[in-house]
């Protein structure tokens, strides 16, 4: 390759380093965590998560977008026969953080599930026998 035609390659790449990259043009989706992963039924948790946001002003808004309201949190059992149970809804707060105490239903059954929030990531758990 000559140098005139490494030149017209590495050119447009380098206008890429100028994108914004900070934090409010990021556009991550939500996450979260559980404390403890595995636990029994009936048992308190902590679901702790990030980036509950209505938007992700990657356009160069000013500002903060607005935090995600009444966001589902639901927790999915493995298995054929497993239903979904909703435990609840809430509002992210104004940075889009959510953390917040579970109470496992006592009918939950044992195995692996998941704790859904919103349209989060889930976070994968292990739910033992009360």
């Amino acid at each position: 390759m000559n140098r005139r035609a490494l030149v017209a390659v590495v050119v447009p790449f380098l206008g890429l380093a100028g994108c914004d990259s900070g934090a409010a043009a990021s556009c991550a989706g939500p996450q979260v965590t559980i404390t403890p992963t595995t636990f029994a039924a009936g048992q308190d948790v902590r679901l702790q998560g990030e980036w509950f946001l209505d938007d992700c002003y990657d356009g160069g808004q000013p500002g903060t977008p607005p935090a995600t309201k009444d966001v589902e949190i639901r927790i999915v059992p493995s298995g054929a026969a497993a239903q979904t149970i909703v435990l609840g809804t809430l509002d992210a707060d104004d940075e889009g953080r959510i953390d917040t105490t579970l109470s496992i239903p006592d009918d939950v059954p044992a195995g692996p599930a998941r704790i859904e929030a919103g349209y989060s990531a889930p976070a994968d758990v292990v739910i033992t026998a009360p």
